[in-house]
């Protein structure tokens, strides 16, 4: 019998089925988890699947350490420690490191600019980077911008180091604009980036990875990226085809990367990449997560299997294996919020399956997008036919689901809505 801690302190989702990882006679599951996650887990009524449950805000390493050595006293057999939330990955990993559960920490799951540095020492294509210093700025501002532009050129993208959800990303065009950014930010305690902007097409590459090695990897194509999302246009992926050469290449090229980041020794990885025109890959960021939105039930329609289960069985039971089956080919897009109140919606006319879900309901007020996760409904979609699902996804990439009325004025989504 063996221990398994959970610890989800998302503020974004918690929509891991654990009765996946109900097995009475292996595993006792302990979690431990925030106010936000419990809600959503008690509206599934999965609580009760828990030998114990600590309620907690508290998830520094010296806090949580304690939680696992007081319950493990008098526990024989091993213990896992697991996540599937983005806040919980470094210090998921420090445990693991400490409980001599796993060589390494994860920090190079997290720290943007580490991953660059390990795929710069593999020789991999990345865009350019600086590391925002505050310092230097406070010292020289004129300088300190004169080499930011020389070095990066406009447009640049500024995010932090550690975060997810496109959270507190801008696109910086000009040099007035840049000022006014570092006059805001030099004091704050969060530490940026500001990364060269490259051109291309954004995949997806999702891997699954058992004993140290990549068993199994899906590529997506997204039809924007995240960033787009947060700007007003939606955001979605389709499912690649294994005979399409994309797909081929970008399983090797993610087998690449997992040598130079260092290979994890089990559970699921979120790749993103910039495909340019010219076909040479440009390294994003890596997770160690599933990853979010419907890209799980994308995956568990084409392959029949999702990704944030897996990625927790694969850690914690040896004998599992993927129960991979072809279904149809599969897509879904995401429509963000716009500012005002929902008079109307549409429901789109196309070829493929779908199913629509919906946030909002008529009548209600939505506030202006902020992050990846701010949409007001969402499109899973399948067909037999790939063709013709590619069609319909890239018809709702810019559909026109709803209307809305700000101040008395009618603002539409978009403006068509004809295929």
């Amino acid at each position: 019998m063996q221990n398994v801690y959970i610890i989800q302190n998302s503020e974004l989702s918690f929509d891991m089925d654990v009765a996946q990882l109900y097995f009475p006679e292996k595993n006792n599951l302990f979690l431990i988890i925030n106010q936000f996650s419990l809600e959503k887990l008690k509206k599934r009524n999965q609580d009760i699947l828990f030998e114990k449950i600590w309620l907690d805000d508290d998830f520094g390493f010296d806090h949580l350490k304690k939680i696992i050595q007081d319950n493990q006293k008098n526990a024989s057999g091993s213990f896992h420690i697991v996540t599937n939330a983005e806040e919980s990955i470094l210090v998921c990993g420090e445990l693991r490191k400490y409980f001599n559960l796993d060589q390494s920490n994860y920090d190079r799951f997290i720290n943007k600019i580490l991953m660059k540095q390990l795929i710069e020492k593999a020789g991999l294509l990345y865009p350019k980077y600086l590391r925002f210093d505050s310092k230097d700025y406070s010292d020289n501002s004129e300088n300190y911008l004169k080499n930011i532009i020389q070095t990066l050129q406009f447009p640049i993208i500024i995010k932090p180091i550690d975060s997810c959800n496109c959270m507190n990303v801008e696109k910086i065009y000009n040099a007035n604009s840049l000022k006014t950014w570092c006059d805001k930010k030099y004091l704050t305690r969060t530490t940026f980036e500001l990364d060269e902007f490259i051109e291309g097409k954004v995949y997806n590459c999702d891997s699954y990875i058992k004993n140290n090695k990549i068993i199994f990897t899906q590529v997506s194509e997204c039809s924007n990226s995240c960033f787009d999302f947060i700007c007003g246009l939606t955001k979605g992926t389709i499912a690649l085809p294994h005979h399409d050469p994309i797909y081929q290449f970008f399983c090797e090229y993610t087998l690449e990367v997992h040598h130079a980041i260092g290979m994890p020794r089990a559970g699921v990885t979120h790749l993103e990449v910039i495909l340019t025109k010219d076909n040479k890959p440009y390294f994003l960021e890596i997770a160690h997560r599933s990853p979010g939105v419907l890209i799980p039930a994308m995956y568990k329609k084409f392959l029949n299997v999702a990704t944030i289960e897996p990625h927790i069985l694969l850690q914690i039971d040896d004998s599992y294996t993927l129960p991979l089956k072809k279904g149809p080919y599969c897509a879904w897009v995401a429509f963000p919020k716009i500012k005002g109140r929902l008079i109307k919606k549409y429901n789109p006319v196309i070829k493929s399956e779908y199913r629509l879900e919906w946030v909002f309901d008529i009548g209600d007020t939505m506030s202006v997008v902020s992050r990846g996760r701010d949409y007001a409904g969402r499109v899973l979609l399948w067909n037999d036919d790939y063709e013709q699902l590619r069609k319909d996804f890239y018809y709702l990439s810019s559909f026109q689901f709803f209307d809305v009325e700000k101040n008395d004025h009618l603002i539409a989504e978009n403006s068509t809505n004809q295929q």
